[in-house]
C-alpha cells in the first residue's frame, strides 16, 4: 500500500460497506483517510491529485468507461494513473449465466455457499476434469484458501461486472490525454498505466 511507500496523504473511497474493513485495516495510519462516496460524485477537488489507481472497482460500477473517466479528473497534469479490470477471456460466459441467478440470491446465503470453493478447488487442479469445472463453474484458484473465498464471493455477488479487452481501455487513456500508456500482457485481467498529460 502506498500510505507505507511515503505517501503524504491517501483516500480510498468506496460506495459500499466494505470502507469499514479498510479503516479496519489501514484507517489509523496518520496519512490515510477513508471516506464513502460514490465515484460519480466524489466530495473531493478535481485536478489535485499526483496518483489515482483503481484496482478491481471500475468494472463493478454502472458503466466502466464513464467511471475512469470521472475518476481521471481528479489527477493532476502530469500526474500517473493505473487501473485493472476484469478481461474478456474465453469460459467467462456461462458463469455470467450463473450470476443471473446468483446476483439475486440473498449474500449471507452467497457467502457462504462460496465458502465451497476452499474445498473443491483441489479437483480444478486435476487436468481434464478442473478444465470441465471451470467451464461451469468457475471459482477462484487462489491457493490461499480465504482469498479463494473471497475471490469467488466477489465474482458471483456484484450487481455490475463488466469485462473489457486491451485496445478498449488503451483508447479510453488516449481519450483521456493520456501519454506514456503501458499495457503489461496478463491473461485474466487488464493492468493499464499512463501519464496525463
Amino acid at each position: 500500500m502506498i500510505s507505507r511507500w511515503g505517501a503524504k496523504d491517501v483516500i480510498a473511497a468506496d460506495i459500499s460497506s466494505a470502507v469499514v474493513a479498510c479503516y479496519r485495516n489501514i484507517g489509523e495510519r496518520e496519512n490515510v483517510h477513508v471516506i464513502q462516496a460514490d465515484l460519480f460524485h466524489l466530495p473531493l477537488r478535481r485536478e489535485s491529485f499526483d496518483i489515482v489507481y483503481s484496482i478491481g472497482v471500475l468494472h463493478h460500477t454502472p458503466n466502466t468507461r464513464d467511471a475512469f473517466r470521472e475518476v481521471s479528473t481528479f489527477l493532476k497534469s502530469g500526474g500517473f494513473m493505473a487501473i485493472y479490470v476484469y478481461c474478456i477471456t474465453s469460459g467467462m460466459g456461462y458463469s455470467d449465466h450463473l450470476r443471473k441467478i446468483t446476483t439475486r440470491l440473498p449474500k449471507k446465503l452467497l457467502y457462504y455457499l462460496s465458502i465451497l470453493a476452499v474445498p473443491i478447488y483441489y479437483f480444478y487442479k486435476v487436468p481434464v476434469i478442473g478444465t470441465m469445472l471451470s467451464a461451469f463453474f468457475p471459482i477462484s484458484m487462489h491457493p490461499h484458501w480465504r482469498w479463494r473465498w473471497l475471490d469467488t464471493f466477489d465474482w458471483y455477488t456484484p450487481t455490475y461486472q463488466w469485462k473489457h479487452t486491451y485496445p478498449e481501455v488503451f483508447r479510453w487513456f488516449k481519450e483521456a490525454g493520456f501519454v506514456d500508456i503501458d499495457l503489461p500482457n496478463t491473461r485474466h485481467w487488464i493492468c493499464v498505466t499512463g501519464r496525463k498529460g
